[in-house]
């Protein structure tokens, strides 16, 4: 399989990898980091910087930078703030920079490469358009008589922008990936119960069901800035998602997890799922280390995801 530079496939358990030096978050609007030491894995600084507007905007089909300086200036800053001058680091980029999919195959024996033309032909029935440089990373979950297989797609052109504007920094991106599987890594129920992940940021709603250990389904849509006024269809879609996988698993979902970072609003979202839904509803916040404010909390989720 032609590897996405710089990502690393799961070796057991979503996307183990090593812990590194400095865990960095680039949105359309902010860029976010933390130092991590490299012994206890404690967050030893951090910072939220904003982004002029338009230095990243974020896309699949094309480039998500013009002018790298202005990222760079950014990270430079919050460099300072971490004591670092350069090292080892995971970049978690923006979700919809990215294609993330579930699909369901026979586990019938079959080779790498084989396994990686079924994927890359299943992938391209769902995305018809699929971009020359498109790369794939994956990771296969084994239940009975099927497999269901985690894929990410993203272009060879976009990721290389990231890397190389940290590589400028004098970070090594041993890891560059989109933040929804990196914040399972935080919540720890991912291990044992059947929930949904709701991962709400500046301009995606991604929503993660895990069942039995594994991602069973992925689901990623545009979403305004403007909090109130995406209430709506943010509970709409969390609402009809629930109902729909505990029609197609036969299962009840037993809780939710929440991460709000949008710009403004996200407590109100919390509890407007908390008076919609008739099953547990929790913050990413509550599962933060003590000192770091609520807003903070949610917005270094994926970023602390990172560290275990």
């Amino acid at each position: 399989m032609m590897k996405l530079p710089g990502w690393t496939r799961a070796k057991s358990y979503f996307l183990e990898v090593p812990t590194p030096g400095a865990v960095f978050q680039v949105t359309s609007r902010s860029v976010t980091g933390i130092r991590i030491s490299p012994k206890e894995k404690r967050v030893e600084s951090r910072f939220i910087l904003p982004l002029p507007a338009g230095a990243v905007q974020p896309a699949l089909d094309r480039k998500n930078m013009e002018d790298l300086s202005l990222l760079e200036s950014v990270i430079r800053k919050g460099m300072a703030q971490l004591g670092l001058s350069g090292g080892s680091a995971s970049v978690l980029i923006p979700e919809s920079s990215t294609r993330t999919f579930v699909l369901n195959l026979d586990s019938s024996p079959v080779s790498d490469r084989e396994r990686e033309k079924i994927i890359r032909w299943r992938v391209g029935k769902q995305m018809p358009s699929l971009p020359d440089d498109a790369r794939f990373v994956h990771q296969i979950f084994r239940s009975g008589d099927t497999e269901k297989i985690l894929v990410t797609l993203a272009r060879a052109s976009v990721i290389g922008e990231y890397e190389d504007v940290f590589a400028r920094c004098r970070f090594q991106a041993g890891y560059v990936a989109p933040p929804s599987m990196s914040l399972l890594n935080f919540i720890p129920s991912a291990r044992s119960e059947a929930f949904l992940a709701v991962n709400a940021e500046e301009e995606t709603l991604s929503l993660i069901a895990v069942i039995d250990g594994g991602v069973s389904l992925y689901r990623q849509k545009a979403l305004s800035v403007g909090p109130e006024a995406d209430f709506g269809a943010i509970l709409n879609e969390v609402e009809n998602t629930i109902h729909f996988l505990e029609d197609r698993e036969k299962i009840r979902i037993q809780s939710l997890w929440i991460r709000p970072a949008l710009p403004e609003g996200g407590a109100d979202l919390a509890v407007a799922l908390k008076a919609r839904l008739s099953l547990p509803v929790r913050e990413t916040w509550e599962l933060a280390d003590p000192g770091i404010s609520r807003r903070e909390a949610n917005l270094f989720a994926p970023l602390l995801g990172q560290r275990t």
